[in-house]
């Protein structure tokens, strides 16, 4: 077992060279059975909402696997051997000091391990196993999400970066960035998607729309330097949000923290901008709360002071144009079921939870059975810009 106060690569190695010593030690032994035991979380546990760091936590229980050569059967015998496999491949990025993705580890023998989401989980239950987050085996998700803002990023190989220079840059792998200069910085505000849905108004017989860009529209105007609101910083997940995105958004929040600490100044707001949608709501907590999947490492991830910039049904439903000009969508089936799912599983959006409005959100749209994409906005007055200007004065000054 890995020494619990150690560095978290060093309680890797540790774990790596305990269990390969283990193995080894097992076969060269007569009857010998190597075996490997992981933690694995229940997805179906129970769920609350801490209320010292604001994130969401999991208070069910966890399973251990152990998995034996040959094993009782040949499933068991696969599933030690890609065990196996993977923790080699992660031993070996480890020696090379190199960052892998998950799809890399997959790519090594696609046939063999059968599907991305069989590698996927493995790494997860590994550094669950172990106690470290999956950035201490080296291991990261491919990049996925972008950011574009008036400040610097500190690099651990390439100095200070600028991301402010009309282009948008993807995300960097967690540990990447020492130090983030927000001098200037008034707000910062993530946005849900990159670009814009094409909207389903074939069903209602209306004329077909385009895409638009939501985040490429606010990086191409300059937002960030352009905007009424001051300067600011734009990031978005590409729906929801992989750990890199919310380790950074994280990594600016407690950044704002130290510094007002150290001295006096305006602190920054932390928006976000959603579909009026389940889907919105769900990636919104992601954010703020964390998510079910990665509840071991919420705590590190959750940006509790982020609020609630829209869509909100009632921001539009007044105003919509029934004839066609609105993009009014009626909920699908799968929408209804999420929302109802959310509703009772979610403790965010629980009767007694933190988030009355959340909660009266998802009731209005089942009540209604409408959804309402964020595109609506380019057709306000002021258009998108405006609308995000007026929103953040108003929530800035409440």
């Amino acid at each position: 077992m890995a020494t619990v106060n150690a560095i978290p690569e060093d309680r890797v190695r540790e774990f790596i060279n305990n269990l390969l010593t283990s193995v080894i030690d097992d076969l060269m032994t007569p009857n010998g059975r190597p075996s490997i035991s992981l933690k694995k979380r229940l997805n179906k546990g129970q769920y609350r909402i801490n209320a010292k760091n604001g994130a969401l936590e999991s208070v069910g229980r966890e399973l251990l696997m152990t998995y034996s050569w040959p094993g009782k059967t040949v499933y068991e015998a696969w599933r030690f051997a890609i065990s196996i496999r993977v923790l080699s491949l992660i031993s070996k990025a480890m020696n090379e000091n190199i960052v892998v993705s998950k799809r890399d580890l997959y790519y090594n023998d696609p046939v063999y391990f059968g599907s991305q989401r069989v590698v996927d989980t493995l790494v997860d239950d590994i550094a669950y196993t172990i106690g470290v987050d999956r950035s201490a085996l080296h291991v990261n998700a491919a990049a996925k999400g972008l950011t574009a803002g008036d400040c610097l990023l500190k690099m651990t190989s390439q100095g200070w970066k600028d991301i402010g220079l009309g282009e948008d840059i993807l995300i960097p792998p967690p540990g990447n960035i020492e130090d983030v200069d927000m001098l200037g910085i008034q707000w910062v505000l993530v946005v849900e998607k990159e670009v814009g849905m094409i909207l389903e108004t074939m069903c209602l017989g209306l004329p077909e729309k385009t895409v638009k860009a939501i985040f490429r529209r606010l990086v191409g105007t300059r937002y960030y330097v352009n905007s009424a609101a001051g300067k600011g910083v734009l990031i978005t997940g590409k729906g929801y949000p992989d750990l890199s995105t919310r380790a950074f958004i994280r990594q600016l929040y407690d950044s704002k923290h130290q510094k007002l600490k150290s001295q006096t100044r305006q602190p920054e707001h932390f928006y976000i901008l959603v579909d009026s949608d389940p889907d919105g709501m769900d990636i919104m907590s992601t954010y703020k709360y964390g998510s079910m999947a990665h509840a071991h490492e919420n705590e590190k991830l959750n940006v509790p002071g982020i609020q609630w910039l829209g869509l909100r049904t009632s921001d539009v439903v007044a105003e919509a144009d029934y004839q066609g000009d609105d993009p009014l969508i009626p909920l699908t089936a799968r929408d209804r079921k999420k929302a109802v799912s959310m509703l009772k599983n979610n403790p965010a959006f629980a009767e007694d939870g933190p988030e009355t409005e959340w909660r009266l959100e998802l009731q209005q749209m089942l009540m209604l059975n409408l959804k309402v994409e964020t595109e609506i906005l380019y057709e306000r007055e002021g258009g998108l810009e405006g609308w995000i200007h007026r929103h953040m004065k108003e929530q800035a000054s409440s």
